[in-house]
């Protein structure tokens, strides 16, 4: 890979692009070289706030610039797939942030218009990217907790009474707490416990039928897990994975992890029980480092990543759609 930095360019100046773009400018070998929007005004303004050299008044004519490298898709979920089939016929690497698609059906076809035209795709799951995640990734691995036998995780905050409820209360466009909030309690769970067997769930739906909150059982064999979703109230935010003589414990909020204990039974007689508590801080902005990675496989002629998989995409979506299913026929989904 050359020395030169990766040139991103950003689909929509939504507020998420805001801190990508802060990320970004954090990092030693990546820029941000253009944004776009419907509305070129919005998309000068956001240039000039954040120092970006150029401006585009629409995502083909940003994907059609040969001074970028890979574009960030921040536009709502339900404009995920046209995006993927502009920048894909472009030829550039996409990067899109989560949820990635509307359902896992949608994201199969996503995926593979990505391969049909050989270019680099990924959600931008970055909670999978930051040290302190990587550092467990790595414990678990090692075996410093034993086998993992189940995993929980929440995620909740009040998110309606604003500009976005027209969103958040469709189905038709992705609304409800599992795809916007779950997503990351789902994803944790799916990367150290993979596709469930059965699925118990209980829902709180809007007239829409759209899920408010949600709180699901997840059995994987002999394993279980538990998790929480909602858009409005407040959820704890932390999770847990527990082993055979171990557990690590991430506190809130799990998904931008700073921090983690491991809680293992190797103390002495008097205090069988020991906590050690790790400091993970990162050392650039935090969505910069999923975009890294995004270069490195770029660099390495890849077109998935091996950290956040299509397969795991999928799967994600595979169980988001099965606790829908489960919750609202009141029966356990699966075998």
């Amino acid at each position: 890979m050359s020395d030169r930095k990766f040139r991103w360019g950003i689909s929509s100046p939504a507020s998420i692009a805001v801190e990508f773009t802060r990320s970004i400018q954090s990092s030693p070998s990546a820029e941000i070289a253009a944004v776009a929007s419907r509305d070129l005004g919005r998309a000068k303004a956001f240039a000039e706030e954040h120092g970006i050299g150029t401006a585009f008044g629409s995502l083909a004519e940003l994907a059609a610039s040969p001074d970028i490298d890979g574009v960030y898709v921040c536009s709502p979920v339900y404009a995920h797939a046209a995006a993927v089939e502009v920048i894909a016929a472009a030829g550039k690497a996409i990067l899109i942030e989560k949820p990635f698609a509307i359902d896992a059906t949608e994201a199969e076809a996503m995926f593979a218009t990505a391969k049909r035209h050989d270019v680099f795709i990924m959600e931008a799951m970055w909670t999978r990217f930051l040290p302190a995640w990587k550092q467990i990734r790595a414990l678990v691995d090692g075996g410093r907790i034993g086998e993992i036998r189940s995993a929980s995780a929440s995620f909740g905050f009040s998110l309606l009474g604003g500009s976005r409820d027209d969103f958040l209360l469709d189905p038709a466009k992705g609304g409800g707490s599992l795809l916007e909030l779950g997503v990351y309690p789902v994803q944790l769970i799916q990367d150290y416990l993979g596709v469930p067997t059965r699925i118990e769930a209980a829902l709180l739906e809007s007239d829409k039928g759209v899920d408010l909150t949600v709180a699901a059982a997840l059995t994987f064999g002999d394993k279980i897990a538990s998790l929480q979703s909602s858009i409005t109230q407040m959820l704890p935010g932390s999770a847990s994975l527990s082993g055979t003589f171990g557990i690590i414990h991430v506190p809130a909020f799990f998904h931008a992890a700073r921090r983690f204990e491991i809680h293992t039974l190797d103390g002495d007689a008097a205090h069988p029980f020991s906590v050690e508590l790790v400091d993970a801080e990162p050392e650039i902005g935090p969505l910069a480092y999923q975009a890294i990675h995004v270069a490195e496989r770029v660099a390495q002629g890849e077109t998935e990543s091996d950290v956040m998989t299509p397969d795991d995409t999928v799967a994600t979506l595979q169980i988001i759609d099965a606790i829908r299913v489960a919750g609202r026929s009141g029966r356990a989904s699966g075998s």
